[in-house]
């Protein structure tokens, strides 16, 4: 099927049944390639492009969807959840390189790769909230904001806000580590939070 909108996310999670403790989000729209492909570029990621024998504990999964509903569009997400915790710090900061080169690769793959536009400091609000929810399924309603800055440029905003529980939940869009068009979004907890209810 071909895809006219895509969203790759990326999730370093402790193990499969918890939410992630940082995740990174590039939405993309029509990609001159297959779902497969792209697929196969995420699992590049969990041996650091080769460079380790065995890949790091991972999941990967795609879901795409069509409509036609009036007007047709079509949607593929894809989503790899790997954990880095067993390779130690230099094996985390490995693993972002390589979360960066493969996100750049599926970019250059898209057939409207230019930078986006800088967001209004509302629009990139919106769309950390919206990152927040898809990773860990908090409500908007549920965040107090806390923080909010961005540049002179208006090409990197950052957000914190504080859950009822007293969570503190961020994110960053364009920040200066991050690939373009992407937005990370992370929890800062000394807990794991289970994924399937309490």
């Amino acid at each position: 099927m071909h895809v006219w909108e895509s969203r790759i996310c990326v999730r370093d999670v402790k193990h499969p049944a918890y939410f992630p403790d940082v995740a990174w989000t590039l939405e993309v729209g029509e990609l001159d390639a297959a779902g497969e492909d792209i697929v196969q570029e995420l699992k590049r990621v969990t041996t650091l492009d080769g460079r380790l024998a065995v890949p790091v504990s991972h999941q990967v999964t795609a879901r795409e969807s069509q409509t036609e509903w009036g007007a047709s569009g079509s949607f593929g997400q894809y989503m790899l959840e790997l954990s880095v915790n067993y390779l130690g710090g230099l094996g985390a900061v490995g693993t972002v390189e390589a979360i960066k080169a493969a996100f750049k690769a599926i970019r250059l793959r898209s057939t409207n790769p230019s930078e986006q536009d800088s967001l209004s400091p509302d629009d990139a609000r919106a769309l950390i909230r919206r990152h927040l929810s898809l990773h860990f399924e908090m409500p908007a309603e549920q965040l107090t904001e806390s923080y909010c800055e961005s540049s002179s440029n208006g090409r990197i905003h950052t957000f914190s806000f504080i859950a009822a529980d007293g969570v503190e939940y961020g994110g960053t869009i364009g920040g200066p580590d991050e690939p373009d068009q992407c937005t990370k979004v992370w929890r800062k907890s000394g807990e794991a939070r289970f994924r399937y209810g309490e």
